[in-house]
């Protein structure tokens, strides 16, 4: 069942190629390739390396994870790392035609846009690793949560909501009137304190489960 969305994700990628260079006139010959936590464009890049930069870093990364997901994990857990990777490819596509959309319209990405794109991404993420059994490449994959299936599902619970709500959070400081430093401290660091605390909370519950038994 999951194997239709791997090939959907290395479509979307090639697409995203295709395209890219049948639309490479009509875009200017230089493209932005990095931003400052002020949202200012202090990067450049050709048409080409635009076209061919984030489509061919996201088909590395899906065939890496397709290939650990076949040789490294269960049947149980394939879907979800299939699913994990098809939110990356669409997170990833969508930046990349984001950035091509502004660069037509003469002008450049937006900090708040891309802080929404990732804010996307971990709501996407959060979702699928809820319910993912204990492996080695999807999740909270410390010894602790390995080595007892307890700790992995109580630690992915808390993750579930840290990244949920860190996602969301991220999203909500784009929409208000803040500064654009302030945003992206905001945004940023309430996706890490949706990673971190889990992982806090992860160490603890085990340490208690330990002293209790």
């Amino acid at each position: 069942m999951h194997r239709p969305i791997w090939v959907l994700s290395v479509i979307a990628i090639v697409t995203a190629i295709g395209v890219g260079f049948l639309w490479s006139p009509l875009l200017p010959a230089e493209m932005p390739s990095h931003w400052n936590s002020a949202g200012e464009v202090d990067g450049w890049q050709s048409t080409t390396s635009y076209i061919l930069t984030l489509p061919i870093m996201t088909f590395v990364f899906v065939v890496v994870l397709a290939i650990m997901a076949a040789r490294l994990t269960d049947a149980r857990v394939r879907p979800y790392i299939a699913w994990s990777a098809a939110v990356f490819t669409v997170y990833m596509l969508s930046l990349h035609v984001l950035i091509g959309v502004r660069a037509f319209a003469g002008e450049a990405m937006t900090l708040a846009e891309f802080m929404r794109l990732l804010a996307g991404l971990f709501v996407g993420l959060a979702w699928i690793i809820k319910d993912v059994p204990p492996n080695h490449i999807a999740g909270f994959r410390f010894p602790w949560t390995l080595d007892d299936p307890d700790v992995w599902r109580q630690t992915h619970i808390v993750g579930f909501w840290g990244m949920l709500v860190g996602g969301v959070i991220c999203a909500i400081v784009t929409v208000i009137p803040v500064a654009t430093e302030s945003m992206f401290g905001l945004g940023i660091g309430a996706i890490l304190l949706g990673t971190i605390i889990p992982s806090v909370y992860s160490y603890w519950y085990a340490r208690r489960m330990r002293s209790n038994h």
